[in-house]
């Protein structure tokens, strides 16, 4: 006889995050050209996700631009495809939505990034707990390890 799995109950915070998940796939369904970025001096895990996002989405037929304020540092430029992460950011591309992961506060991507008029609607995906709510869509998972 199988033992059968009980079914945990949904958090309030996991069922909200359902729900928001599925704007995220929304936008996603219905952009063409995403930014994705992460804070200024990244450590691994941002810089991970921000590629790993910009993989997914272009293994979906999207065209996507990886973006960081600042160059990929040295330790980690053995990540696959850290060579697509560029730190210029021009005035006149335009974006349907821009995701910021493993940080919610657009101030700390930097300048550039905070004054782009053509970046779309602003997804963040962020596990940290003090997370503010800066996007248009913010899923914010506290209790993930990493984004």
């Amino acid at each position: 006889m199988t033992k059968q799995r009980k079914k945990r109950p949904e958090s309030k915070s996991s069922s909200q995050n359902s729900s928001v998940l599925k704007e995220v796939i929304a936008a996603i369904r219905r952009g063409m050209s995403f930014l994705v970025t992460t804070h200024a001096n990244p450590f691994g895990d941002a810089l991970g996700s921000a590629i790993a996002l910009g993989l997914g989405l272009k293994k979906l037929g999207k065209k996507i631009k990886i973006y960081n304020a600042d160059p990929v540092p040295g330790n980690l430029r053995f990540l696959s495809e850290s060579k697509q992460v560029t730190s210029s950011l021009g005035a006149d591309e335009c974006f349907d939505a821009a995701f910021i992961v493993d940080c919610a506060e657009p101030e700390r991507v930097g300048e550039i990034f905070e004054k782009h008029r053509n970046r779309g609607r602003l997804i963040v995906i962020d596990h940290h707990r003090k997370s503010g709510r800066a996007g248009d869509i913010n899923l914010i998972e506290p209790t993930a390890a990493s984004t």
